[in-house]
């Protein structure tokens, strides 16, 4: 592990700006730029440019709010295209079984013709 205290871009002391206990170091075995408080890893990235400072004003605490937003919507948006995704499976099934059954009757896609997913 190397700390890095100047680069080519200045993004170490930049980092100093955005938290002053911000420290960079390159970790020879991941071959990745790690931005750390102490101990604590907060964010690795390959190189070390403009992204790096990006993410650090991105991930201040003062941004807790607007980053629990964030997660939120990303959750919302993620369960819909679940529940999309287990609709169109359902229907799929149900497909499968009236071509299996072969009655031309439709067969009820329910819990007990279906495993518990």
């Amino acid at each position: 592990m190397i700390r890095v205290t100047r680069d080519l871009f200045g993004i170490a002391d930049r980092l100093k700006r955005v938290n002053k206990q911000y420290e960079v170091y390159y970790n020879n075995q991941k071959r990745e730029f790690e931005i750390r408080v102490g101990q604590n890893v907060e964010f690795t990235f390959g190189t070390l440019d403009c992204r790096v400072i990006e993410k650090a004003y991105k991930t201040r605490i003062e941004n807790l709010d607007n980053i629990m937003r964030e997660i939120d919507r990303g959750n919302k948006l993620a369960e819909g295209k679940t529940q999309t995704h287990i609709e169109k499976l359902k229907a799929d099934l149900a497909e499968v079984l009236r071509f299996a059954n072969r009655t031309g009757q439709d067969v009820a896609c329910t819990k007990t013709n279906i495993k518990e997913y």
